[in-house]
């Protein structure tokens, strides 16, 4: 029975998931890196976090605190709930923390499974933990003032597998007690190349770059960047994408079959630029771009979505050319190859490995 859940992370996400899951009856506490313990204090000033949208209510934590130490031990289920390129920093603090029995989801994936299972064999860490992460964020969201979330939607369904997936069947079993929407996906790889955030941000922050930077984002970057010419490319993306993931054996569903399942009030659309500047829940709460370059939907989706795309790519023999073109673009454009610190095969421990060695490990450990 799922009682006490640690929340890390006190952002977007991670105030929706902590707020929603104390009003579902959940105890729980919330932690924030010291670099910003702002989000804590405003929390703690306010005593909790206040939803409005979709969800309605007020969460009141148990704790909220920059130590992980404070929000970890008696924890039943540890949500992470931080951009990738913090997953690991967030996990190192937790990591002393973590006990036998503990059920640790990554929200969302972005491989994260593996670079975490790779932490704890580099570290000897020998912990009877489950360790699993999910295809997506829960939640469309954005935290608009302090200890204030406006919760625009959440979605249907969510995949989550288990890392190795023979723990998959124990790990839904238990989420569900929080959130119904959990549900299986084949293994860790599925939930890493199905993370559909980079199809669809990588292509638009790339191909409107100058109108970011020019007007601040003062622009909607759903419903105005992503033009016919643009989602032509979001969609050559997602064909390479699902490409790759079936050499690897796990059938995908396209990026518009995946928005149309976990959004099935909005209009169905026609085709992915249909849907997208359609689509209420991506649109029409006014200007939302990037205000530059240095945001998640390069500096987070780039390196861990797109590039370990194209890392089993060439390990698979799958051409990305498209990708690997958004990916040499973004880099260009912020000066940072992310090829380099992205996570390819081998920064996800799977280096010299065959598509059959990595499947074994992905389906059943090691």
């Amino acid at each position: 029975m799922i009682k006490k859940v640690a929340v890390l992370g006190a952002g977007n996400g991670g105030c929706a998931f902590a707020g929603h899951l104390v009003t579902k009856g959940f105890e729980v506490g919330l932690y924030e890196d010291p670099k910003f313990k702002k989000n804590i204090d405003e929390v703690k000033e306010k005593g909790g976090v206040e939803l409005i949208g979709t969800v309605e209510g007020f969460g009141k934590f148990s704790n909220a605190s920059t130590n992980t130490k404070d929000v970890i031990p008696g924890a039943d289920v540890v949500m992470v709930v931080v951009p990738a390129f913090a997953q690991m920093i967030v996990m190192e603090a937790a990591l002393p923390y973590l006990e036998d029995g503990q059920i640790v989801v990554f929200n969302p994936g972005n491989f994260a499974s593996l670079m975490f299972r790779k932490m704890m064999r580099d570290k000897g860490v020998k912990k009877d933990i489950k360790i699993a992460g999910t295809a997506s964020l829960m939640y469309a969201t954005r935290r608009i003032a302090p200890a204030k979330v406006n919760i625009w939607a959440v979605k249907n369904i969510m995949p989550i597998a288990a890392l190795p997936a023979t723990d998959t069947e124990y790990v839904v079993n238990s989420v569900k007690q929080m959130f119904s929407q959990f549900t299986p996906a084949k293994n860790a790889l599925e939930i890493g190349i199905g993370n559909p955030n980079m199809v669809v941000h990588c292509p638009t922050a790339v191909l409107n770059a100058g109108r970011i930077e020019d007007t601040k984002g003062d622009f909607m970057f759903y419903w105005q960047g992503m033009t016919e010419s643009v989602c032509r490319v979001i969609e050559k993306v997602d064909e390479e994408r699902l490409a790759v993931a079936e050499k690897l054996g796990v059938k995908l569903m396209s990026n518009l079959e995946f928005m149309r399942k976990v959004y099935p009030a909005e209009k169905r659309g026609a085709d992915i630029h249909d849907f997208l500047t359609h689509s209420k829940v991506h649109g029409g709460h006014g200007p939302d771009a990037p205000k530059d370059l240095h945001y998640r939907y390069l500096d987070e989706d780039v390196p861990n979505g797109l590039v370990p795309v194209s890392s089993f790519g060439k390990l698979l023999g799958v051409s990305t050319p498209i990708i690997d073109s958004v990916i040499i673009l973004a880099s260009a454009l912020n000066a940072t190859d992310y090829f380099k610190v992205g996570r390819t095969v081998e920064a996800l421990g799977l280096a010299g490995r065959s598509r059959q060695e990595i499947l074994e490990l992905v389906e059943r450990g090691e």
